[in-house]
């Protein structure tokens, strides 16, 4: 559920925030650095809105809000995404698993990185301008590389064969 993920992913946002500041650690991939600064201004003007109606709902019994499921989707894997650099800079390593999923995600949302200010970034940028725009082949995509990290189940290989069968045609 779109709704019960986005309450954890706010509720890490916010562990992270706090960290930062007990670690007194300045986050050098900050949203203006790697986000484009459109992106950035419309996070910061909606994200904790929705967050605090989820989280204090019982405060306005008769408070309404207009949930889009696919920009709360797209909100979710971003935020993870940025999530994962912050665990990164708290704790230094990152798992196999997070690792593959940082990869996906700049994959998926190409659009939302100042690639001049990734090392290699022109480079990278210019591999995944190939791949295509299908959110069904970039979910795909996803499974494939977290397969390969040991993170989904064997039995799901029969799957990964078949999209790759597909893609072949």
């Amino acid at each position: 559920d779109f709704v019960a993920a986005h309450s954890i992913v706010m509720a890490c946002e916010e562990l992270f925030r706090t960290w930062y500041v007990h670690k007194n650690l300045f986050v050098d991939f900050d949203y203006r650095i790697f986000i484009k600064d459109e992106y950035h201004k419309e996070y910061l003007k909606t994200i904790r809105a929705d967050y605090n109606f989820f989280k204090h709902a019982d405060r306005d019994l008769d408070g309404v809000i207009e949930v889009d499921h696919e920009q709360f989707h797209r909100r979710n894997e971003v935020l993870l995404f940025l999530h994962i650099a912050g665990y990164r800079k708290v704790f230094g390593e990152i798992s196999p698993v997070m690792t593959a999923y940082y990869q996906w995600a700049t994959i998926a949302y190409p659009d939302f990185i100042k690639w001049e200010n990734v090392p290699g970034g022109e480079s990278r940028r210019s591999q995944i301008a190939k791949i295509e725009n299908d959110p069904v082949v970039k979910r795909q995509l996803l499974r494939v590389m977290l397969y390969d990290v040991g993170a989904l189940d064997s039995a799901d290989f029969s799957r990964l064969q078949l999209w790759k069968a597909k893609t072949k045609k």
